[in-house]
């Protein structure tokens, strides 16, 4: 955020895919078996997504900027098999992935990124790993188990608030683009 924009009110946001009605519950299923091992907190089942691109606090002026961006994006629709699971130590989350990533899904998030660096918001300069938190607070890799695979047809993408309330974070989508 620039100076200037320090009294402006700002929103936590982030691009994110956001699973459909189907496959929450299994991702919740998932987290529920995993958890005996983990020791921690099950991410809400109204929460699971998978980050496409964190922008922390924006200014309004900066969210139109970013929404352009994405307005402009076209990408494919395409299929995740979330196949393993792998744990971060920072910041102690265990999380479901892919082993492969699809080039539509590696274009989308690239594209988010290039543009959103134009609207001066800052972003990952870090490879891309796509992952969705199940389990925050863990503290100890709990080692990998086989799972089976979940398949996500994934064919749109989201911009998401995120809202503290009560000491609690919720996610909620603000805006849906196709992926055609």
């Amino acid at each position: 955020m620039k100076a200037n924009e320090g009294a402006a009110q700002t929103r936590r946001l982030f691009f994110a895919l956001w699973p459909d009605g189907a496959l929450r519950p299994q991702l919740a299923g998932l987290a529920a078996a995993v958890l005996p091992s983990a020791r921690g907190v099950v991410t809400a089942t109204a929460n699971l997504h998978a980050t496409l691109l964190y922008l922390g606090p924006v200014a309004e002026r900066r969210q139109l900027c970013a929404e352009h961006v994405a307005d402009a994006l076209a990408g494919r629709a395409f299929t995740l098999s979330l196949d393993h699971i792998g744990y971060f130590r920072r910041p102690q989350a265990l999380w479901v992935g892919c082993r492969q990533l699809p080039e539509p899904l590696l274009g989308l998030v690239s594209g988010l990124r290039a543009g959103c660096a134009s609207c001066g918001l800052s972003t990952d300069v870090r490879p891309f790993e796509l992952h969705v938190t199940l389990v925050k607070k863990v503290n100890a890799d709990p080692g990998r188990s086989p799972i089976l695979s979940l398949h996500w047809e994934v064919g749109q993408f989201a911009l998401i608030e995120s809202l503290q309330e009560e000491g609690v974070t919720h996610y909620s989508p603000l805006r849906f683009w196709n992926l055609a």
